[in-house]
C-alpha cells in the first residue's frame, strides 16, 4: 500500500513537471530590450609626422588624418572637422614637433601677407621686377624657380629698322647677363587696363626674387638703362651664353671692338 502511494505521488510530481515545461515551451520569456550603445562621434584632426620649422614647404606625405572621439577633441580645442586646404608654396609659420596637431592657422599661403618673410633667406632682401609675359623666358615660372635676370640695351623696332639707323646706334644693341639662378620669392600676375573705353587690357607679371643688397643696386641701375628680361635657369651652362649682339644676328655686320689693357670688350 506504502509503495502504491510513493508511485502516485511521484506521478503526480511528473505530470507537475510536465505541465510546467510544457507552459514555458508554449510561452517564451521575451528577451530583454536592450537599446544599442550610442557610439561618441568623432571628429577629424590632422597630425603632423614630422618635426617642421618656419618657412618649410608643407607636403602631404608630412601628414596623418585621425578621427578621434568628440570629447577628447575638445579638449583639445576642436569643435568641428578640421579641414585642410592649401595652395602650392603653402609654409608653416613657427616650428611645430612631430605629433602636433595641425590647423590652417598653423600656415602661410602665398597670397598672404608676410608671406615672402617665412621663405626668404638671412641678409636677402626681396626685389619685384615688372614685366611683360612675353618677356618671361624658358616656359613656367613659379615660385621657387632659379631665373637668370638679363639686360637687353639698344634700339626697339624690327631688323628693318634698325638697318635704317646709323652706326653708332647699332652698336650699343646687345642682350647680358646681370644675375645668374637668383631664386624667385613670389609671382603675381595683374591686368592692367590700355583702354577704358574699348575694355583691352594688358597683362602685366610681377617677379619678387631674392637678391643680396650688391645684386639690388646693380639690377636698379639696369632698370633704368635697359629693357629687363627673365629667362628661367635650367642645367649647366657658360654664361657667356646668355650674351649677343647685333654682329650676332645681321650678316656683314661688325661691331666695334675697344681694346683696354688685357680685357677686350664687345659693344
Amino acid at each position: 500500500m506504502k509503495s502504491k502511494l510513493i508511485l502516485a505521488f511521484a506521478i503526480i510530481v511528473i505530470l507537475f513537471g510536465l505541465y510546467g515545461l510544457a507552459t514555458n515551451l508554449s510561452n517564451p520569456t521575451s528577451p530583454a530590450n536592450h537599446e544599442p550603445i550610442k557610439e561618441e562621434p568623432k571628429i577629424r584632426v590632422w597630425k603632423l609626422n614630422k618635426d617642421v620649422h618656419p618657412g618649410e614647404f608643407i607636403e602631404r606625405n608630412m601628414l596623418s588624418v585621425e578621427n578621434i572621439p568628440e570629447s577628447e577633441a575638445n579638449g583639445l580645442g576642436f569643435v568641428d572637422d578640421v579641414n585642410l586646404d592649401w595652395k602650392a608654396k603653402t609654409v608653416f609659420k613657427s616650428h611645430l614637433s612631430a605629433g602636433s596637431l595641425l590647423t590652417i592657422d598653423d600656415l602661410v599661403q602665398p597670397d598672404q601677407d608676410g608671406y615672402i618673410d617665412f621663405i626668404i633667406d638671412e641678409n636677402k632682401i626681396p626685389f619685384p621686377i615688372i614685366v611683360t609675359p612675353s618677356s618671361v623666358i624658358g616656359g613656367v615660372i613659379a615660385n621657387g624657380s632659379l631665373v637668370d635676370i638679363l639686360a637687353l640695351t639698344g634700339l626697339n623696332g624690327t631688323a628693318s629698322n634698325f638697318g635704317n639707323n646709323s652706326g653708332s646706334s647699332k652698336n650699343t644693341v646687345s642682350i647680358t647677363p646681370i644675375i645668374s639662378a637668383v631664386k624667385v620669392l613670389l609671382v603675381k600676375h595683374q591686368l592692367i587696363d590700355t583702354n577704358r573705353q574699348s575694355d583691352t587690357s594688358d597683362e602685366q607679371v610681377t617677379l619678387v626674387v631674392e637678391l643680396t643688397r650688391k645684386q639690388a643696386v646693380v639690377l636698379t641701375v639696369a632698370q633704368r638703362i635697359s629693357e629687363i628680361e627673365v629667362h628661367k635657369s635650367s642645367g649647366y651652362y657658360n654664361t657667356d651664353d646668355l650674351s649677343a649682339d647685333a654682329g650676332d644676328i645681321l650678316k656683314n655686320f661688325k661691331a666695334i671692338t675697344e681694346y683696354r689693357a688685357d680685357t677686350t670688350t664687345v659693344k
